[in-house]
C-alpha cells in the first residue's frame, strides 16, 4: 500500500517538476529573445533567469507602450488666479498663437491658478531658446519641468 501511494505521488509530481525546469521562450521580452539569437562569427548568449523577471519586463514594456508622455520642459507664459483669469488665459493663448504659429499652447487650470504653457521641449536648452524669444512679448515667461507629449515631437 505504501509503495502504491509513493508511486502515485511520483507520477503526479514528476510532470510538475519537469515543467518548472523548462524555460519558456514565448513569454520572453523582445530584447531577451534578440540577445539569444546566434550571430555568425560571434559568441552565443544564453540568459538563465527566473520566469518572473521576463514577466516583469513584459509588464514594464506594455505600460511604456501605453504611455504617451515623457519628461521634458515647457515655457509658462501666464499664471493668474483672479476672477477673470480664465478669460485672460485664453486671450494670452490666442495672442501667443497669433505671434508664434509653430508651437503648441496649452491652457490648464491648476488650483487656484489658470496657466498657459507653450511648447514641448526635450531639453532645457531648447526651452531656453524659445523663452528668450518670448520675453519681449511675455516678460514673466519661465521654464518649467513637466511631462510632454512625445507624439508631437
Amino acid at each position: 500500500m505504501k509503495r502504491l501511494i509513493t508511486i502515485s505521488i511520483l507520477v503526479f509530481c514528476l510532470p510538475l517538476y519537469s515543467h518548472s525546469q523548462t524555460t519558456s521562450t514565448a513569454k520572453q521580452p523582445a530584447i531577451i529573445s534578440q540577445l539569444e539569437q546566434p550571430v555568425k562569427s560571434q559568441g552565443k548568449v544564453q540568459i538563465i533567469q527566473d520566469e518572473r523577471i521576463g514577466d516583469l519586463l513584459n509588464k514594464v514594456a506594455e505600460r511604456n507602450a501605453l504611455k504617451k508622455s515623457m519628461p521634458g520642459f515647457r515655457v509658462k507664459i501666464f499664471s493668474k488666479s483672479s476672477q477673470d483669469a480664465r478669460k485672460r488665459a485664453f486671450d494670452t493663448k490666442s495672442k501667443f498663437l497669433n505671434s508664434y504659429s509653430g508651437l503648441e499652447a496649452y491652457v490648464k487650470y491648476e488650483e487656484p491658478d489658470w496657466k498657459v504653457y507653450v511648447g514641448d521641449f526635450r531639453t532645457r536648452t531648447d526651452a531656453l531658446r524659445v523663452k528668450m524669444q518670448l520675453e519681449s512679448l511675455f516678460p514673466e515667461a519661465i521654464i518649467v519641468k513637466t511631462d510632454i507629449d512625445y507624439t508631437k515631437l
